[in-house]
C-alpha cells in the first residue's frame, strides 16, 4: 500500500496515521512526502514502514550532553540542559517516531533540537503541545534518515539532541520527569522491513533552584557552632576535589547574619559551606563561622581531624623538626579577640617549600587551625570555640613552616590581611610585624653586624633566646636599661628573643 502526502496541516497526522495502520496490521510499502512547507520546514523524505516484527531488546534512552555522568541527575535554574536520544540494539535503522512527555513545564521549557546521526540528508519533525494548565508538555517527534528502507550504516543511531531551559523561578527540591509513549524504530533485517517498538524507562531530574543561606550555618540547623566548622572542612577545596562541578557566587554577598539568596551548587551541601558567598570554599569561610558564632557555640566537643590530604585542612602538628624553618607572624591588638584570619603572599619560587602553618603561642592546644596553600599565597584561620577564651596580649599568632632547604627570607613574604573577631562579632585589624626591618622599628632590639643591642626605657631583667623548636639557647640577666651580646653566641637562622616575657622575632644572618 502506498500513501502520498502532498499537503499536511498537522505534521503528526502522518505519524498517528502510520501508527494506526501498524496497530491494525495494515501493510505499507512506502510513504512518499511531496515537497511542502510545514512549520517553516521543507521536507524531502522517502521512507518505508513494513510489516510488524516485535523485538523486546530494542530501546531508546536519554544521554545528557551538558554535563558528565557524575552530574546527570539534576538540572539547574537559569541554565540550559540537554540530552541525546539514542537507540540501542537496533541495526540498519531508517527512522523513528515517539512521543516524549515532561512535567513541571511552568519552570522547564523546551528550547530547541538538532538532528544527529542522520545528518544533512535526514529530517526532523517536532510538534510541541502544551497540556491545559501548563504543567505538562508533549513533544511528538519523528526523525527520518531520508533514505529508502534498506541496509545502511545507522546501527544504534543517535537520533536527536533536545535542549531545555530551567527558569529562574524554579523552586529548589522539585523535579522534572521525562517519559516515552508510542516509541517505534524502522529497521531492515534479513531483507525484511520491520517496525519495532522501543522500550524506554522514564527519567527524573532533580531541580537545583535558589535557596536561602545564612552565613556560617553550614549544617542548616539554625545556629552557628563548631559543627558548622566541621561541615565547612568536609567541603574544603571543593573545585579541586570535584573537577567540573559548578559553584556559584551569591549576588551582593555579605557575611552578615541574615538570609541571602544563593543558587544551589552542583554539590548541593557545599552551597551552605560557602559562608562568604564568593563561590569558593577556603579558610575565609572558617572565619565566618567564628564571626557569626551563636551564644551556645562551643557547647559541644571541638572538632578534630586526621587528614592525609596535602595542603587541605591540616591542623597543628605537635612534632617539631629542628631542621625546618619557621617564620613567626607577630600580632598586637587593641581589643581582645578569639579568632583571626590572615592572607599572606609568598614569592612563587619559595611557596613550594611551604610545608604548613602552625598555631602560635597566643592560641592554646584546643584552638582550631585551618589553612589553604595556593599558588602564590596562603590563607589561614585560627580560633577557639571555648566561650571563655580570648587573646588578651601581644605575641606570635602563627608560624609559616618551610622546609630546611628553603632560602626563604622575610622579604619573600607579605602579609596582606590580618584580622581578629571579638566576642561581640566585630572585626578588628591586628597590628603585625612582617619583616625584619619592621621588627627593628617597632621593638627595642637593634641587630648589628656583630652584635644584638637592646635599649629600653625600663630596667631589663631577663633576656632569653629560643630556636624554632622552643629550645633555650641563651639567657642573661642584665638588670640594666641597655644590654648587648655578640651574635657569635647564638646560631644563625630564625630565632625568638624574649625580653621580660615579651617575645620578638630575631633573625641572625
Amino acid at each position: 500500500m502506498q500513501i502520498n502526502y502532498t499537503n499536511i496541516s498537522n505534521s503528526f497526522a502522518l505519524l498517528y496515521h502510520i501508527n494506526f495502520m501498524k496497530t491494525n496490521g495494515i501493510l505499507i510499502d512506502s510513504i512518499i512526502f511531496m515537497k511542502h512547507n510545514l512549520n517553516s520546514i521543507t521536507i524531502w523524505i522517502i521512507l518505508s514502514f513494513l510489516s510488524i516484527n516485535i523485538a523486546n531488546s530494542q530501546s531508546v534512552r536519554l544521554v545528557r550532553t551538558d554535563v558528565d555522568s557524575t552530574r546527570e541527575g539534576f538540572v539547574t535554574s537559569t541554565y540550559m540542559f540537554g540530552f541525546d536520544l539514542v537507540i540501542d540494539n537496533l541495526e540498519n535503522c531508517n527512522n523513528a517516531s515517539f512521543r516524549l512527555k515532561f512535567d513541571n513545564a511552568k519552570y522547564v521549557k523546551y528550547s530547541g533540537a538538532a538532528i544527529r546521526d542522520f545528518g544533512s540528508e535526514g529530517e526532523l519533525l517536532i510538534y510541541e503541545n502544551v497540556i491545559s494548565g501548563g504543567d505538562e508538555v508533549i513533544l511528538d517527534i519523528g526523525v527520518f534518515s531520508g533514505q529508502p528502507l534498506q541496509e545502511n550504516e545507522f546501527d544504534n543511531p543517535n537520533l536527536v539532541n533536545l535542549e531545555f531551559v530551567v527558569l529562574p523561578t524554579a523552586p529548589d527540591n522539585q523535579s522534572v520527569n521525562f517519559s516515552f509513549e508510542n516509541a517505534f524504530g524502522a529497521s531492515f533485517v534479513d531483507g525484511v522491513g520491520q517496525s519495532i517498538p522501543l522500550s524506554a524507562a522514564p527519567v527524573n531530574y532533580d531541580i537545583h533552584g535558589f535557596v536561602q543561606v545564612w552565613p556560617g550555618d553550614s549544617d542548616r540547623d539554625g545556629d552557628v557552632d563548631n559543627i558548622d566548622w566541621t561541615v565547612v572542612y568536609e567541603n574544603l577545596k571543593f573545585k579541586e576535589r570535584f573537577p567540573g562541578f559548578r559553584s556559584f557566587k551569591r549576588q551582593n554577598p555579605s557575611t552578615l547574619w541574615k538570609a541571602q539568596r544563593a543558587l544551589v551548587w552542583d554539590m548541593e551541601d557545599a552551597t551552605y559551606s560557602d559562608c562568604d558567598g564568593d563561590g569558593e570554599i577556603s579558610a575565609t569561610d572558617f572565619f565566618v563561622v567564628y564571626l557569626n558564632l551563636t551564644e551556645d557555640g562551643g557547647s559541644v566537643k571541638s572538632p578534630s581531624y586526621n587528614s592525609d590530604e596535602s595542603h587541605i585542612g591540616k591542623t597543628h602538628n605537635d612534632l617539631q623538626n629542628q631542621n625546618e624553618i619557621k617564620i613567626p607572624i607577630y600580632a598586637s591588638h587593641s581589643s581582645d579577640y578569639y579568632a583571626s584570619i590572615a592572607s599572606v603572599s609568598i614569592d612563587n619560587k619559595k611557596i613550594d617549600n611551604l610545608l604548613r602553618v602552625e598555631k602560635g603561642e597566643l592560641f592554646n592546644s584546643n584552638s582550631n587551625l585551618m589553612y589553604d596553600i595556593k599558588s602564590q599565597s596562603v590563607e589561614f584561620t585560627i580560633g577557639d570555640f571555648d566561650k571563655s577564651f580570648s587573646v588578651k596580649e601581644n605575641g606570635i599568632i602563627a608560624y609559616l613552616v618551610f622546609s630546611d632547604n628553603s632560602d626563604v627570607t622575610t622579604s619573600d613574604i607579605e602579609i596582606n590581611t590580618l584580622k581578629g573577631v571579638t566576642r561581640n562579632r566585630k572585626l578588628v585589624d591586628l597590628t603585625l610585624v612582617n619583616s625584619l626591618n619592621e621588627a627593628k622599628e617597632n621593638s627595642i632590639i637593634s641587630v648589628k653586624s656583630n652584635s644584638v643591642d637592646i635599649n629600653s626605657e625600663e630596667l631589663i631583667r631577663l633576656v632569653s633566646i629560643f630556636n624554632i623548636s622552643g629550645q633555650k639557647l641563651f639567657e642573661a640577666e642584665p638588670n640594666s636599661k641597655q644590654f648587648s651580646f655578640n651574635k657569635s653566641e647564638i646560631p644563625h637562622g630564625f630565632l625568638l628573643i624574649s625580653i621580660d616575657g615579651q617575645t620578638y622575632p630575631l633573625i641572625n644572618r
